[in-house]
């Protein structure tokens, strides 16, 4: 008798509820905004930074190499636009990622990669407003 294939195990990466994809989020200046990426699967290089829009300078928000979660509190702002990028290397197949941006305690997004996907290109962006 042929053994059963092993179910497909859920990771950290699944989890978190539905997927959440604004291009945009909006936070008061007194929010607590964090940033956090999980990497499942296999070891990653993970970098991240915010830059004020248009002309700042970008800051980095986080860089780590190995670590199944990166997480970083955003600094305190003034108002304005800022972009976020990250970037996620990984060194093998298979893979998953999950980026988180939360305020205070409420996720408002949430986006999974995995080698396995239609565009597993790591990377992304996404625009924050910070408002008095």
């Amino acid at each position: 008798m042929a053994k059963k294939p092993a179910a497909n195990k859920a990771t950290p990466c699944d989890d978190g509820g539905p997927e959440l994809l604004p291009l945009e989020i909006r936070l008061r200046q007194k929010d607590t905004g964090t940033f956090t990426i999980r990497v499942c699967s296999a070891n990653a290089a993970v970098q991240a930074s915010l830059q004020a829009i248009p002309n700042g300078t970008p800051q980095s928000l986080m860089a780590a190499s190995g670590q199944a979660i990166v997480s970083a509190t955003l600094p305190s702002l003034p108002p304005g636009r800022y972009a976020l990028f990250w970037s996620i290397l990984t060194a093998s197949t298979p893979w998953q990622t999950r980026a988180d941006f939360v305020v205070g305690t409420t996720t408002r997004f949430l986006r999974r990669k995995a080698d396995t996907g239609n565009n597993p290109v790591n990377m992304g962006f996404l625009l924050i407003e910070v408002v008095p």
